[in-house]
């Protein structure tokens, strides 16, 4: 099991909080599977692994050393 982060954007209020939540799943595409089974039609769903948030942080990603 892996760790995803889920970040939900509001899609009728650009000035609402974004919301987040972390879950497990056993690969991206069943964490997809999973968010698609909620009710969350007046957001934008982003779904991303722990692991990739990490490694493609801006300060990570251009980091020779």
């Amino acid at each position: 099991m892996q760790k995803y982060l889920a970040m939900l954007e509001p899609r009728n209020d650009m000035l609402a909080d974004v919301e987040g939540f972390i879950f497990e799943a056993t690969n991206l595409m069943e964490a997809k599977s999973l968010m698609e089974e909620k009710d969350l039609s007046e957001y934008e769903v982003y779904v991303q692994s722990l692991n990739s948030v990490w490694l493609h942080h801006p300060e990570r990603r251009n980091k020779t050393h």
